[in-house]
């Protein structure tokens, strides 16, 4: 079973927000207090009885938090209201079915090979009665659950006092990846707890006997298993004198709970893991997060779903913060579905634009999402086959399209000469539109995630029908295009500044332009009268060819010896209007 989306009214910053799961891997990204961690939460507490919400959860204009998560087969729902005196009523899960899920279990209860006395129909009859909001105990009669569960699926859309279903799934803050103990619960012993209660005791044990001999088995075969696999000799990279993990599962009956201790012993004498630095324990836990994407299923036959991670690369370094990402997407390719809520630029930009879901504000206390909703597979190829860093997608403060490779080139060079900080660093993201092949894809995908104001567009006066044609689909303002030049950027330019350029360029290389060499300001300027007009010719291509016999000429190395050699005074008016512009700080 997956998640496919969640809807929230009313809980902390989250007011009627719809957000739309992948069936791999979504990715929850926004600046501080924009509600990831709510969103997780939220999800929490329709799969969690025990999860509840506090007076300061509420929005502040209202009273009533909504919470709906669809999944493949039903949507859930559960609501809390604040009375006036301040109290908080949390009202019983209502589970909606979807009809072909109804039709999948009134066929499996009635078909003819339905066997009442197998142990195995007979949990799985309980389980989908609880589910369905019966009182389930051990005593209950098979036969009259499958009869009341298809009374219902027959006379009711709507199911009150519904239960989530046991979905496997694990839950890891940022703070629990460093908590090597709390994860070792989570990851290893959590999945058992659900189903040791079902297991069949024998006439000389206690329950207390029997739950307290099965965790003792499955510790010994977890440290056995950790050692077999090669797990313990990857948490020796970061402690160099381990010598042995052992696992002790410790049950407590009164609260029907059990915790894991861990055992980290170097020469058979223990290690106190809290006085490892975080990095070290996060290290450690990616390891084992390792070992568990290797293990097909646990030893109950079930398949962990769902991760749910929140921030997770918290004080990871660059290449950990990759590796715990690989980690994760191998989790996937196994049919696991993970939800991460991060900050981390390298994980952003290592998943597609189609599993990115951002959350912003617009006004205070009111989060919206942004993502690729409509032709998502074809806005995401069109982005990726750009190489748009996912980064500059979702927080560029603006982003530049620009027609050639010499202002390509050209602009983050000025750009950084004239403000002394990479044009990059300031979230402004330049795009060639000649690499553009998809014109209505490309606009649509860049108009859903970025607002119009901040996108602008550079041309000359002669610009080319698919830069006018991609201009009109955005439907930029007049206020964000920037014309310059007659034909061509280099145009734009005296000739002076041309030849100025060029020759620095040539003499910084140490080298001289040779003896009855074209390059001189007088052929720049006849070249310059002979491109206008009608004609074809394209004043770039010309000083290529006035440039033979200096160094190789490109648009590229053009562009960034303009700019190394161009002083503000130089520019053109409006190129140095849009460098303002781009600069320009809130």
């Amino acid at each position: 079973m997956r998640l496919k989306s969640i809807y929230i009214d009313g809980y902390r910053c989250l007011c009627n927000l719809n957000l739309k799961f992948e069936d791999d891997i979504t990715v929850i990204i926004g600046e501080n207090d924009c509600g990831k961690s709510s969103i997780i939460d939220c999800i929490e507490l329709i799969m969690s009885p025990i999860k509840n919400v506090e007076g300061d959860d509420f929005n502040y204009k209202k009273n009533e938090i909504v919470i709906k998560i669809e999944t493949d087969d039903m949507i859930f729902e559960k609501k809390y209201t604040k009375e006036i005196d301040g109290e908080i009523n949390s009202h019983p899960l209502i589970a909606i079915p979807t009809e072909s899920y109804k039709q999948s279990i009134i066929e499996m209860l009635n078909s003819s090979d339905l066997n009442l006395e197998d142990e195995k129909t007979a949990e799985k009859i309980k389980s989908l009665a609880r589910q369905f909001g019966q009182v389930v105990r051990s005593t209950s009669n098979i036969s009259n659950l499958r009869e009341k569960l298809l009374s219902q699926l027959n006379e009711c859309d709507r199911i009150e006092n519904a239960q989530f279903p046991g979905l496997n799934s694990v839950k890891l803050g940022g703070r629990d990846f460093e908590n090597v103990t709390y994860f070792f619960k989570e990851v290893f012993l959590k999945e058992r707890q659900t189903g040791i209660w079902n297991e069949k005791v024998n006439d000389n044990d206690t329950i207390v006997d029997f739950v307290n001999n099965k965790l003792n088995d499955y510790s010994e075969e977890i440290s056995h298993q950790i050692s077999e696999r090669g797990i313990k000799d990857k948490i020796k990279l970061y402690i160099k004198n381990l010598t042995d993990i052992v696992i002790k599962a410790e049950f407590e009956p009164k609260d029907l709970n059990f915790n894991a201790k861990v055992r980290f012993l170097e020469n058979d004498k223990e290690i106190n893991i809290e006085k490892k630095g975080d990095g070290t324990k996060r290290r450690i836990t990616m390891a084992l997060l390792e070992y568990k994407k290797e293990e097909k299923s646990d030893n109950m036959g079930n398949e962990v779903e769902l991760y749910i991670l929140d921030e997770p690369d918290t004080h990871l370094h660059v290449r950990a913060q990759l590796e715990l990402f690989k980690i994760l997407k191998d989790f996937s390719n196994n049919g696991k579905q993970i939800i991460i809520a991060t900050h981390s630029p390298f994980i952003i930009n290592a998943v597609k634009p189609k599993q990115i879901r951002l959350l912003y504000q617009p006004i205070l206390n009111d989060t919206k999402v942004r993502t690729l909703s409509d032709d998502r597979e074809v806005s995401d190829a069109i982005l990726r086959d750009l190489g748009i860093e996912n980064t500059f997608l979702y927080f560029s403060k603006y982003i530049l399209l620009v027609e050639g490779e010499t202002e390509e080139h050209f602009i983050p060079r000025m750009y950084q000469k004239l403000y002394d900080i990479s044009i990059y660093s300031d979230l402004v993201k330049i795009i060639n539109v000649q690499g553009i092949r998809n014109i209505y894809g490309f606009a649509k995908a860049i108009s859903e995630l970025t607002k119009n104001e901040n996108l602008f567009v550079l041309m000359d006066n002669d610009a080319q029908p698919e830069t006018l044609d991609l201009i009109e689909k955005l439907g930029l303002s007049d206020d964000n295009k920037y014309i310059i030049g007659d034909k061509e950027f280099e145009d734009s330019f005296s000739d002076d500044v041309i030849f100025s350029a060029w020759k620095m360029y040539i003499e910084d290389s140490g080298r001289t332009l040779p003896k009855n060499c074209k390059w001189t300001i007088e052929n720049i300027k006849e070249l310059r009268e002979k491109c206008k007009g009608e004609n074809d010719e394209k004043f770039s291509a010309g000083l290529k060819e006035l440039s033979a016999g200096t160094k190789k000429f490109t648009k590229p190395i053009f562009g960034k010896a303009l700019a190394d050699y161009c002083k503000k005074e130089d520019l053109p008016e409006q190129l140095e209007q849009l460098l303002m512009k781009l600069n320009y700080k809130d």
